[in-house]
């Protein structure tokens, strides 16, 4: 990877090269990232159907509104799961239940 990202730089010594080989060597780094020990969870938040994206976007309702009440079974629709489910992914995502999170984010 940091091969590729020298080169990318070293583009800018070479303006007339940029065109041609800077798409070349952005997809490169974004196939190292994709292969790296993270690429799996970068993959699953790209994936707007993955657990983690879902989860995400109950994540960011919560944050918009922390001085309304927590009505779960909105959260669970938010992230398109029922009440049982969510509740067991959101653990997994955040480490805390949804009410626990909200009154972290409260502090």
């Amino acid at each position: 990877m940091e091969d590729a990202l020298l080169r990318l730089v070293r583009l800018m010594e070479a303006p007339d090269d940029v065109p041609l080989l800077a798409p070349m060597i952005e997809r490169e780094l974004f196939y190292r990232v994709l292969q790296s020990e993270h690429g799996r969870v970068l993959r699953q938040f790209a994936r707007a159907d993955s657990r983690l994206s879902q989860i995400h976007r109950a994540v960011k309702w919560i944050r918009a509104h922390l001085a309304e009440p927590l009505p779960v079974e909105t959260l669970a629709g938010i992230s398109r799961m029922s009440v049982s489910s969510f509740h067991r992914h959101f653990k997994a995502v955040t480490g805390l239940s949804p009410l626990a999170y909200r009154k972290q984010m409260r502090f």
